[in-house]
């Protein structure tokens, strides 16, 4: 079941941007050409998940984020499958859980590299790309395989094969 829902705007040159559902960005953009759409989509599609992240509960909410980001791109997926996109996560300590993506336009670089863009933060960053899916995570540990991460002690299943895994930097090639 799809719990996302999304929907196509344009800009006055037709480019076809992705937001969420509920987004009123489609009269914002009426009459304006979007020349940065990558930072046009990331903020767009920025949603608080939740706030004022405490030490323990930051490790917890790492697990959920990746499952949070794979739902999302599944989701994403589904509904565009010939597109590509980039979903984010960022935990903060002592501030907030941030969903974001957008699509991955030609020429333009992603929102987030594969560096913490702020102190105190994890970095998820999950990416279909040319029929390549890839996950990156700031803090945690891979082994087993492409199908188990292993993040702050406790290790889940992830929903989709990734072809690249890359924590802190280290990459684990598809098996």
């Amino acid at each position: 079941m799809n719990d996302f829902d999304f929907k196509t705007i344009y800009d006055t040159t037709d480019n076809e941007f992705i937001v969420f559902a509920g987004s009123c960005a489609d009269k914002d953009i009426s009459g304006i050409e979007i020349t940065d759409k990558t930072a046009f989509e990331a903020v767009e599609n920025h949603i608080h998940i939740i706030e004022k992240i405490g030490v323990v509960k930051l490790f917890f909410y790492q697990r959920k984020g990746v499952e949070l980001c794979s739902n999302v791109l599944l989701s994403l997926k589904q509904k565009y499958p010939t597109r590509d996109f980039i979903v984010y996560v960022t935990l903060t300590l002592h501030d907030a859980m941030i969903l974001r993506f957008h699509q991955k336009w030609e020429d333009e670089t992603d929102y987030y590299s594969d560096t913490v863009p702020y102190k105190n933060t994890v970095l998820i960053k999950m990416a279909s790309v040319a029929n390549k899916n890839t996950l990156y995570i700031t803090n945690g540990t891979v082994f087993g395989g492409i199908m188990n991460a292993f993040i702050s002690g406790r290790s889940y299943r992830l929903k989709q094969s990734f072809n690249q895994i890359t924590i802190r930097g280290r990459r684990s090639q598809d098996d």
